[in-house]
């Protein structure tokens, strides 16, 4: 099942176009459900038989507006691969780090969703990631580059 037209999706042979209309398409469906705050959101997804390699929205663009030729192509040194933008230091840190670590983690999905971001400034509070029911943390005290650098401790 795919949330893509089938008229369009289904003439589309390459397998990394589709998961760019996808992508495409996921990131307005966010912004009309009302997950997206500005334009420091990031959702990527790594590119089928190519370690190292993941789809990124790209740094300036707001998810209402995202079309498939602004999805860039990132690997997990840095390097630009395709795409006519760049990517957005901060969103390269957190998916490169989480492509790199954890190897079941084909999507992930950055958001600032209103509760969530209210929670993390609360006293105490610390940054969490999620995935189904384990639960990825670290110390308030670590920064992105950090983050990206180190494995996570699962507790």
């Amino acid at each position: 099942m795919t949330i893509c037209p089938d008229t369009h999706y289904q003439s589309l042979v390459d397998p990394v176009e589709k998961i760019k209309l996808e992508m495409a398409a996921c990131l307005r469906w966010a912004d009309r459900l009302g997950l997206s705050e500005g334009i420091c959101n990031h959702f990527s997804v790594e590119v089928p038989n190519s370690p190292g390699q993941f789809l990124l929205n790209p740094q300036g663009l707001h998810w209402s507006e995202i079309k498939v030729s602004d999805i860039i192509t990132v690997a997990i040194d840095g390097t630009l691969i395709s795409g006519k933008h760049e990517a957005e230091p901060t969103a390269f840190f957190i998916h490169s780090g989480i492509h790199r670590n954890v190897s079941s983690a084909t999507v992930v999905l950055h958001t600032h969703m209103p509760n969530a971001t209210t929670f993390f400034h609360m006293p105490n509070a610390m940054p969490t990631l999620r995935k189904y029911n384990s639960t990825y943390t670290y110390s308030a005290a670590d920064t992105v580059s950090d983050m990206a650098q180190t494995p996570m401790t699962h507790s």
